[in-house]
């Protein structure tokens, strides 16, 4: 009698489609300790621990990841946090560039340098509270202290 493992691996066509499902649970209770998946791609038999399907090659035996619902939930999180860090920072930076330009300064040259260093002044000044907002998830709660802090800000450079 020959073993139901080896036979699948060295003859992988040797079972038709009903006989398969038997095969499979034959090999889960031979004591190999390893679970056995249709291929998403060839509907063969494959160790859910193997790389690729010996079959037909797929690197993806068990089919495409999905995410769960917190995870999904977590990663859109994640990418709209990123998005907010980038778009804070670029609007400070703007805003500092466009003061530097704006300001009372003589020349091209230096006001170019001033827009510059405004600029790089901003995007300093956008990433913490853009992180800050970020940890807080929830803008409304932020809002008042950042306007304040804003005008306080403003107040000092123009006074």
């Amino acid at each position: 009698m020959t073993n139901i493992a080896t036979d699948l691996t060295k003859r992988p066509n040797a079972l038709s489609d009903l006989q398969r499902p038997v095969a499979k649970l034959e090999w889960e209770k031979s004591g190999l300790g390893m679970e056995v998946i249709d291929c998403h791609d060839c509907k063969r038999p494959v160790s859910f621990s193997a790389v690729a399907c010996p079959h037909c090659g797929s690197l993806e035996a068990a089919g495409p990841y999905r995410f769960s619902k917190k995870e999904a939930r977590r990663y859109r999180i994640e990418q709209k946090n990123d998005n907010n860090l980038l778009i804070t920072s670029l609007a400070f930076g703007a805003i500092g560039a466009a003061y530097g330009v704006f300001a009372n300064i003589q020349g091209i040259w230096t006001a170019s340098v001033a827009a510059l260093a405004y600029g790089l002044l901003g995007i300093l000044i956008g990433v913490p509270v853009a992180f800050t907002v970020n940890m807080v998830r929830n803008l409304r709660y932020f809002f008042v202290p950042v306007v304040l802090t804003l005008a306080l800000l403003a107040y000092h450079i123009f006074h």
